[in-house]
């Protein structure tokens, strides 16, 4: 059930369910962050890659809407080492 409600919103405004917060396992709104992260970060035939900070700013726009803001919060504990392990994989920063 997890990859089906992976659209969901933490404000109940998703597909296929419109499953708010509560109503959401942990790791269905991980597997959504996770995608939107992977997805800001990846160059698409029809937008370029965005570099990391300016995903991270994109996801916390998002904060109570889209996201849940303690897993927003999680994220930035851990951005620097996303960022240096993302590095390590060869995906650099596209920002310079």
């Amino acid at each position: 059930m997890w990859v089906r409600w992976h659209h969901e919103r933490y404000d109940g405004k998703g597909y296929p369910d419109q499953r708010g917060y509560s109503d959401l396992p942990l790791e269905a709104q991980l597997l959504a962050l996770a995608e939107a992260l992977d997805t800001l970060l990846s160059p698409r035939p029809y937008k370029p890659a965005l570099p990391f900070d300016e995903a991270l700013a994109r996801l916390r726009q998002e904060r109570g809407k889209q996201f849940a803001p303690e897993l927003l919060d999680v994220l930035d504990q851990t951005a620097e080492g996303l960022r240096r392990q993302l590095e390590t994989l060869g995906c650099p920063d596209r920002s310079s």
